[in-house]
């Protein structure tokens, strides 16, 4: 072991098996969604296309997207329960962070096919029961916040900043919403300060999401349910993975990753599971990844 790699306390192969680039995977998530836009209005089709390239789901670096720290646990939670409420569950939830404050993001999919304004320019009531929910949800966590804590394992770092719930509606599409001057004006006085209200045609595939996984909660942490084609391990981008388990499974079933790039994988991740738990406090270089 060279005195570099006693300094840093981990080894990284400089050789490894590539994952896909971004700018192949961007173009191929493109050509997918258009195709999912122009042919469903289903939105069971929906999450299951986000839930295996949630790239495209806004919230993971905070509201605005400007936060530099990666959302807990690395990783976007699908289907996430909210103990005790009699009403539906979110799609999605990122738990985004910054020095000061955690940002439980739930997103709600609604049908893009779905209307938000009547012909004589009231709210839709099908815009106004999916508002609705998301008003279930913030009661919920109004009354929740240790319960939240509890469930979604935040470690004691999270727990102890303030708690800010934010809210997205996924819902219709650009053209109907914004096809006069005046429904776009009121479309934009619609939201409330907690609250993004969106259209189908704004979800966009980001590269910082190039590294985050799709995960489920369970009692005891969290269970893969699907990995980006670019995923990169390394010092810098394994902290929260020790709690996610079946992270081979989730590798194995896409079917994006080369088959030499799967064997690699699945093979380094007891390796970087046990350095994160035991050797995170040391050094590293954030630009170490493989």
């Amino acid at each position: 072991m060279s005195l570099r790699e006693k300094r840093v306390k981990y080894q990284i192969t400089r050789d490894a098996p590539p994952a896909m680039e971004w700018r192949k995977y961007e173009q191929l998530i493109w050509g997918k969604w258009n195709k999912l836009l122009s042919s469903s209005t289903d939105e069971r089709e929906f999450q299951k296309f986000l839930e295996q390239h949630p790239s495209l789901l806004p919230g993971a670096f905070g509201r605005l997207g400007g936060s530099g720290h990666t959302p807990f646990p690395s990783a976007v939670i699908t289907k996430p329960l909210l103990p005790g409420i009699r009403t539906q569950v979110p799609d999605f939830l990122w738990i985004a962070t910054d020095s000061d404050t955690t940002y439980p993001t739930l997103i709600e999919l609604e049908s893009p096919a779905k209307l938000w304004f009547t012909r004589n320019g009231q709210p839709s009531a099908k815009l106004t029961k999916a508002r609705n929910q998301l008003n279930d949800w913030k009661v919920w966590f109004s009354e929740n916040k240790s319960t939240f804590k509890e469930s979604y394992h935040l470690p004691s770092i999270l727990r102890r900043r303030f708690l800010r719930p934010h809210y997205v509606l996924v819902y219709g599409r650009r053209e109907e919403a914004s096809r006069t001057e005046n429904i776009t004006k009121k479309r934009s006085q619609l939201k409330r300060a907690d609250e993004d209200l969106m259209t189908y045609d704004r979800l966009a595939p980001d590269r910082k999401y190039r590294n985050l996984m799709v995960v489920k909660v369970t009692p005891e942490g969290y269970d893969a349910a699907a990995v980006p084609p670019t995923l990169k391990l390394g010092p810098r981008l394994v902290k929260h993975h020790p709690i996610i388990a079946n992270k081979d499974r989730a590798v194995a079933n896409n079917p994006y990753i080369s088959k030499e790039r799967k064997k690699f994988l699945i093979e380094r991740f007891p390796y970087w599971d046990k350095w994160a738990r035991n050797g995170a406090r040391y050094r590293f270089s954030p630009r170490d990844e493989e």
